[in-house]
């Protein structure tokens, strides 16, 4: 079965867990940046298996990612995944992403979380006793 990856990263984490992903499916996988389509009016999507994998901001995805499914067109029912990194909590991104995948005729079949460390600065003495 054929896996497209569709990826946003802004830091590297999701770009590394896109590719490390890829290697461990037992099929072809491409691995594609949504940066890179900015410029596509239509993307047009026939793999039998699509995974999305980028970052939580503030319990959502990126704009860019909703964006960018939004002018994609699926030629068929794929199975279809999420792999969202985050710090603290993932909020309801995977509802979300179902959201914006419904009106494509699509639909979320799979949603993992990946907890990262943090990487902004530490606010509070107490989380910097505990970093």
């Amino acid at each position: 079965m054929k896996t497209k990856i569709f990826y946003f990263s802004a830091t590297g984490n999701c770009l590394t867990t896109a590719k490390l992903l890829a290697e461990m499916l037992p099929d072809e996988c491409e691995v594609v940046s949504v940066s890179s389509l900015r410029k596509e009016e239509t993307i047009v999507v026939d793999e039998a298996c699509v995974g999305f994998v980028f970052p939580v901001y503030y319990g959502d995805m990126p704009y860019l990612v909703r964006e960018t499914i939004g002018r994609m067109r699926f030629t068929q029912d794929p199975y279809v995944f999420l792999m969202a990194t985050y710090r603290g909590h993932p909020g309801d991104v995977a509802k979300r992403l179902e959201d914006v995948l419904a009106p494509r005729g699509v639909h979320l079949a799979l949603s993992v979380g990946i907890p990262m460390p943090g990487n902004s600065y530490l606010s509070t003495e107490e989380e910097m006793q505990n970093a």
